[in-house]
């Protein structure tokens, strides 16, 4: 039975459903708040340097670590939550970040605020590639618009965050604003995971494979582009061709091209 992308969304199935625009909109609030790991340091620099009287280089460290945890958490946020499903990683990711940023302000020297910023990275990481992989899911027909609203959301966090880092390190320090930050981290992302507590209901991931299927088919079954399959110029609709035939012509056509263009350049 054919299927296509844009039905999956009535009836039974999640998939495109309002629940999948809705969750992709927690998503998005997700990444905004949680990439606080990545934003916040940058403006508190400064005092952290004065505070712990060191160099600049000293003080650049504790970024390095937040990235440095930022990757790793990534991958093992991500591979938990293949083999677990997204809530479980997502919460010790939110209690990571929030705790280690509590940490982070009560840290009486540099090497435990440099560690307590590792785990910030970690616990950040939570918020963006483990969330773009979830939302992915939930989309056959407007997936790529969907991935990237929710990758939106850690670089509308990059606009937000700095202004707001800034007031607090100015009105209340540098230590009082980590601790806040950790607690509004937890107030806000904790209620939020509830929106992807659902997942797809049984034959939704099939749905997607069989949209996928009859996505080929209609290729497969679109006409060749050289003279020997039809008559259309191969200009026109060479990239729904298959034939190996003209693949090469239009490899050679490409190159040709390119290498006009560098001699005209050099003459």
């Amino acid at each position: 039975m054919s299927l296509s992308a844009q039905t999956l969304g009535n009836g039974g199935s999640t998939i495109e459903s309002t629940h999948a625009w809705l969750r992709l909109v927690a998503s998005v609030l997700l990444g905004t708040i949680g990439s606080v790991g990545v934003w916040s340091y940058v403006v508190a620099l400064p005092l952290v340097q004065a505070d712990f009287a060191i160099t600049r280089a000293d003080a650049s460290l504790a970024y390095t670590l937040t990235m440095v945890g930022f990757g790793a958490g990534a991958a093992i946020v991500g591979g938990l939550a293949d083999r677990l499903g997204i809530i479980a990683p997502l919460k010790g990711a939110v209690l990571t970040l929030g705790l280690a940023y509590a940490a982070s302000g009560l840290a009486p020297s540099f090497k435990l605020f440099a560690l307590a910023s590792l785990l910030i990275g970690f616990g950040s990481s939570g918020a963006f590639a483990p969330l773009i992989a979830d939302i992915s899911q939930w989309f056959t027909r407007r997936r790529g618009i969907a991935v990237a609203i929710c990758s939106s959301g850690n670089y509308i966090g990059g606009a937000i965050w700095p202004p707001i880092v800034q007031h607090l390190v100015e009105t209340a320090g540098w230590r009082q604003s980590q601790i806040l930050i950790g607690i509004a981290c937890l107030v806000t992302m904790l209620p939020l995971l509830e929106v992807l507590q659902r997942r797809l209901e049984p034959g939704g991931e099939d749905d997607v494979h069989a949209a996928a299927t009859d996505a080929r088919a209609v290729l497969a079954s679109t006409p060749r582009c050289c003279s020997a399959c039809s008559p259309s110029p191969a200009w026109r609709v060479v990239s729904q061709c298959q034939c190996h035939k003209c693949t090469s012509w239009l490899t050679a056509r490409t190159l040709a091209t390119v290498w006009r263009a560098v001699q005209s350049c050099c003459h």
